[in-house]
């Protein structure tokens, strides 16, 4: 019998925080593995040059379908051959961006009509648990004007913009309530992290219940395997 290995997302508006976040997480993990969307695949870095493209050259793409078809091609790459293989080898996930990205940033196409078609279509693992880092614009961006490496185009754009994306992942909490965590970023890395490992030790912790539910409803060993329970 195998516990389930966790696929966990962090999500935010650019500068909220969210690879710091990620690199302490994977050191408190054992066996987790960091990936991104849609820049986890060679294809989904294609993808994410040719959308940044077209940020300054709207003739690029035309059509709101097509855009979003080329996410959900690099989405497929994503989860076909990193997160499912990962999650079977019973690797613990992290993923900077994932599904609700797609729910934000295509608002205009709904969440019922992408979660649908993802279903039916790629067979997108949902998330065990999404944290949302959340900060002011005007603060998020001061951050970024002090990487040293190159901002996106993306990361360029009005604060009208980068307002209307963070409200989109604020409202994501009323579709996902149990899924949805909003953490505040504008703090300390140590009180995010703390905040953050929290909640995830709850979710290890009644996950570990379960399991040992389960094992002890079909009455088998501890070295034993059950389908049902797995």
């Amino acid at each position: 019998m195998n516990k389930k290995a966790l696929l966990i997302t962090i999500e935010g508006i650019d500068g909220s925080g969210k690879s710091t976040l990620i690199e302490k997480l994977s050191k408190k993990l054992p066996n987790s593995l960091i990936t991104r969307e849609p820049r986890g695949t060679e294809l989904g870095k294609m993808v994410h040059e040719l959308t940044d493209k077209q940020v300054i050259n709207g003739k690029i793409i035309t059509n709101t379908w097509t855009y979003w078809f080329l996410y959900a091609a690099a989405q497929s790459e994503h989860v076909n051959n990193i997160i499912k293989p990962s999650l079977n080898k019973g690797q613990t996930v992290i993923s900077d961006r994932y599904i609700d990205s797609m729910f934000v940033y295509q608002s205009k196409l709904g969440i019922e009509k992408i979660s649908g078609i993802l279903e039916q279509s790629i067979e997108t693992p949902l998330p065990n648990i999404t944290f949302v880092l959340d900060i002011e614009v005007e603060k998020a961006q001061k951050r970024l004007q002090k990487r040293t490496n190159k901002n996106t185009n993306w990361d360029n754009l009005s604060l009208e913009f980068h307002q209307k994306i963070r409200e989109g992942y604020l409202g994501l909490k009323e579709h996902f309530p149990n899924r949805i965590h909003i953490i505040n970023a504008d703090r300390d890395k140590k009180e995010i992290f703390e905040e953050v490992w929290k909640i995830i030790e709850k979710k290890l912790r009644k996950d570990d219940e379960d399991w040992d539910l389960g094992k002890r409803q079909c009455g088998v060993n501890e070295e034993e395997d059950c389908d049902s329970c797995q």
